[in-house]
Formats: C-alpha cells, sequence, structure tokens
C-alpha cells in the first residue's frame, strides 16, 4: 500500500504511481454468465479477505487516500484487464494469457486456509470451487475483464 510519509519523500513536481487490480470481474457483453464462478468467486474471496482483516476492494480507496495525504492532481486511470485471451488485440491477448495463468495458479495458495475459517468448508468443497473456477476461467466464451 501507500505511506503517509510518500509526500515528504517526493521532489515538488515528482509523482507517485500506484497500481493494484480490483479483483471484481465484469462483462461488457453478457458473456459471462451470473452462476458461473468468475463472477461469484470475488465476493466470497472479497468477504473473506475482509474478515480476515483486509479488503480486497481497497483500490477503490486509493485516490481518496492520496488527496487525504496532501497529494493534489490526482488522476485515477483505470484499464481492463481481460480474464482469458478471448480478445482479438495481440496485446490484449498475451494480457489475457498471463491472466489466465495467475487465475489458474493463484486462488489455490489461499483458498484452502480462508475459505476453510471463514466458510467453514472442508478441504474437498474447497477444491471442487476451485476445479469450476479453473474450467469457467479457461471458458474461452465468457468475456470478462477486471479493472486495474
Amino acid at each position: 500500500m501507500f505511506s503517509r510519509s510518500s509526500p515528504r519523500q517526493l521532489t515538488p513536481g515528482g509523482y507517485l504511481e500506484m497500481q493494484c487490480l480490483l479483483p471484481v470481474p465484469n462483462c461488457d457483453d453478457g458473456s459471462a454468465p451470473l452462476q458461473a464462478v468468475i463472477p461469484s468467486s470475488p465476493p466470497k474471496s472479497s468477504k473473506t479477505s475482509q474478515i480476515v482483516g483486509w479488503s480486497l476492494l481497497e483500490p477503490n480507496n486509493f485516490a481518496k487516500y492520496l488527496r487525504k495525504a496532501g497529494f493534489v492532481n490526482v488522476v485515477e486511470t483505470r484499464y481492463k484487464v481481460p480474464t482469458g485471451p478471448w480478445l482479438l488485440n495481440r496485446r490484449m491477448k498475451l494480457i489475457g494469457a498471463f491472466e489466465t495463468q495467475s487465475l489458474l495458479q493463484g486462488p489455490s495458495a489461499f483458498s484452502l486456509m480462508a475459505f476453510s475459517k471463514v466458510f467453514g468448508w472442508t478441504k474437498e468443497e474447497t477444491e471442487v470451487f476451485l476445479v469450476v473456477l479453473r474450467r469457467d476461467v479457461k471458458n474461452m466464451r465468457y468475456h470478462a475483464y477486471y479493472e486495474l
């Protein structure tokens, strides 16, 4: 995150750049059905993170924190990060391929402990959830994306 001392560390006219993926999936064309795990997993992850003391939705507050710390001319720009290589644009296809790998490998690292403590899930229930998540992530018909 960002330190309260950040404004003092910068020279006049300097700038601070922050980047963070907001783990709330979006779908502009309706191709990712509501029952798909991709749209349903972030609320679970978000609730889990808040219960254990931190929020995955904190990037929504970064601009407010920067202004409160004394930064001026705060600009917030959001970029789409596709969950898979489904876009035609070559650059976005590559970004989507990287995000697919992140979504296939990352969630298992924290889900077992978090979901068992917060939701009381067994290891088997969590593994079933992750299998469905991986299946949906690999589905090229789901045109979901996150914001960075």
